[in-house]
């Protein structure tokens, strides 16, 4: 099992820290471990993908108990609200980066034909 996936099924269990560290712990992991997971942005993003859809099985287990199934829910919404802000940031980035020479200036678009020294 890969720390993301450990720490998806640890979160949709428990939200207190300890819960949290206990829970890492019992599949061999340890917060250095996920660590890295939040530094890369495309890493952070994984690890949100894969708690929704632990979220998503719980709250669609009908042996979820009611007072769970709220709880559930909001925090569904609150990740799946989160994917979508990073999603959008990144493609964002993507289409900018795409447009900006190495300085980070927008590129020159000159036309056919023209010469600057002729002006």
């Amino acid at each position: 099992m890969e720390p993301i996936d450990a720490l998806a099924k640890v979160v949709a269990r428990t939200g207190s820290p300890e819960g949290i560290i206990k829970g890492l712990a019992r599949y061999g992991f340890t917060i250095a471990d996920i660590d890295n997971v939040f530094s890369d942005p495309n890493e952070h993003l994984r690890l949100l993908k894969s708690m929704r859809r632990r979220l998503a099985e719980v709250v669609d287990n009908p042996d979820t108990p009611p007072r769970d199934l709220a709880s559930n829910s909001r925090r569904l919404q609150d990740v799946s609200r989160e994917v979508t802000s990073i999603e959008e940031k990144l493609s964002a980035e993507k289409r900018t980066s795409g447009k900006s020479n190495t300085n980070g200036a927008r590129a020159a678009t000159r036309k056919p034909g023209f010469n600057p020294a002729q002006v």
